[in-house]
């Protein structure tokens, strides 16, 4: 599962090295900036976590949530490579009809 979900974050991100440490970073500081109150809703484990290895967690169920449940249902033409060995996120032209 944990693999999986390294393959969805990945797959969100782009693929320049330069672009991606700086999305990185940028998702990293807004997770980081809202750390104690989602720390709030967890148990007891999240207060076992080192802070960044529980941002880490944050960032990648995060992205996980969105490749697989949020982004097949609200924008159709955007998939992450279910199945695929990369994770991609894929952009497909949408017809608009049923089966097509």
């Amino acid at each position: 599962m944990e693999q999986e979900k390294n393959m969805v974050l990945n797959g969100m991100l782009p693929v320049n090295k330069e672009k991606k440490v700086i999305v990185m970073t940028r998702l990293m500081k807004a997770i980081t900036d809202i750390e104690n109150e989602a720390r709030d809703h967890y148990g007891d484990r999240a207060n076992m976590m080192r802070r960044r290895e529980f941002v880490q967690m944050l960032l990648r169920d995060g992205c996980y949530i969105l490749g697989k449940f949020v982004l097949p249902d609200c924008c159709p033409g955007i998939s992450v490579g279910a199945g695929s060995h990369s994770g991609e996120v894929v952009m497909t032209k949408s017809t608009g009809t049923a089966g097509a």
